[in-house]
């Protein structure tokens, strides 16, 4: 278990109690609220103590609907304190049943183990610099537990690169055990696209992007399209709900804030309303992959984004495209795009036996001056011989 006492006194006690199986209040008293209010008056805005006075409002009469609506306005839900308490309610975790650890022999012996390994010691940067050395391997021990668990329970689901970047983010809000329940719950919703067998669903959903690009600017869903940069410049994006990229934790959890509440395609709508901002750059860049692949890749690192702009963005993209349609028009498209494969294969395979126009334009001169001194040699023969 993490010990986190330093920076997060709440999480021992928390994850003590639901080991046990005692699930944690999901609601502030009174005397909390005040408490908690009080401490953070002053670091905050007038309009952000108004924004915080109605999310406790909300958290108090358990409002989740009050709380999805919040959590797309403002700052969200602000501060990691009021998210030990949120996130578990707006994403539906239900801890009735207790959920045992597996033991380090079954975690060790499973198939993902040594991949979660390597990807969860390559992840220091996601861990806050100023926590000592064991602390932070303390942490990574966590995470490989909290990853493992998911996955053993859930037999059916398979591990993707980047899942730890998601998982980690929980793990240092909710501490590992409420981050178990979390991710347990948001495997089976919002990322199980990601975690199936393989990426080609994902692949498929991604083509979304590059639809709702082509309606909202159609010069630059051209633009896009004539330099084959395709969506893959998103795809750490949209599978890591951009915790991967962003180099602040604060708009990390922002943003976790958002997509909790919101339908599991809104990271793609997220991309687009990003997309879309850089529109001018895009469109003034070399119209090759490299050029816009970097630009775009290089926007969430390097820039201080306005992530409460983009939100509005995003929404207001998904109410004039609503995910089901962009779905069918994503999959009219594919079937669309295999048609066209088909007969170009067919054309390819039996274009030279049944398309003469194909063999004029292929051959070269002399394989048709070839052609013609045979056809001549032949006639003449036949002439001759028939003269005989």
């Amino acid at each position: 278990m993490v010990d986190t006492s330093a920076d997060n006194p709440s999480h021992e006690n928390e994850d003590k109690l639901m080991a046990n199986g005692v699930h944690s209040s999901d609601e502030l008293s009174e005397e909390e609220s005040e408490e908690l209010f009080t401490q953070m008056e002053s670091q905050l805005t007038d309009k952000e103590v108004l924004h915080m006075t109605d999310v406790l409002q909300c958290l108090q009469l358990s409002d989740t609907r009050g709380l999805r609506r919040l959590a797309t306005t403002g700052d969200g839900f602000i501060d990691d304190n009021l998210r030990r308490q949120i996130w578990p309610k707006v994403a539906k975790v239900s801890v009735v049943e207790t959920s045992p650890r597996p033991s380090p022999q079954t975690i060790e012996s499973h198939a993902f183990y040594n991949q979660v390994v390597m990807d969860v010691n390559r992840s220091l940067s996601r861990f806050p610099p100023s926590i000592e050395a064991t602390h932070r391997i303390s942490m990574q021990d966590s995470l490989i537990r909290l990853i493992m668990r998911v996955l053993i329970k859930n037999p059916e689901l398979h591990y993707f690169q980047g899942y730890h970047d998601i998982c980690v983010t929980f793990l240092m809000v909710l501490g590992e055990e409420m981050a178990f329940y979390v991710v347990n719950q948001l495997s089976k919703t919002h990322f199980r696209v990601f975690m199936e067998k393989t990426m080609d669903k994902t692949a498929d959903l991604m083509d979304i992007i590059a639809i709702v690009v082509r309606e909202e600017s159609p010069s630059l869903g051209q633009h896009m399209d004539r330099s084959q940069v395709g969506t893959i410049f998103a795809l750490s994006w949209v599978i890591t709900w951009f915790s991967h990229v962003l180099p602040t934790y604060e708009d990390v959890t922002r943003l976790f804030d958002f997509f909790l509440v919101s339908h599991s395609l809104m990271p793609l709508y997220f991309t687009v309303a990003l997309v879309l901002r850089k529109e001018h750059h895009i469109l003034d860049a070399d119209c090759d992959m490299p050029s816009i692949h970097q630009l775009l890749t290089l926007v969430p690192e390097t820039e201080e984004l306005p992530i409460e702009s983009l939100i509005g963005t995003a929404l207001e993209l998904m109410d004039r495209h609503p995910p089901q349609d962009m779905i069918r028009a994503q999959q009219k498209e594919k079937k669309e795009r295999l048609m066209l494969a088909k007969r170009a294969k067919n054309r390819a395979l039996f274009g030279s036996v049944f398309d003469f126009r194909y063999l004029f334009h292929t051959f070269t001169r002399f394989q048709f001056m070839s052609i013609t001194v045979l056809v001549v040699f032949c006639a003449t023969f036949y002439q001759i011989y028939w003269n005989v």
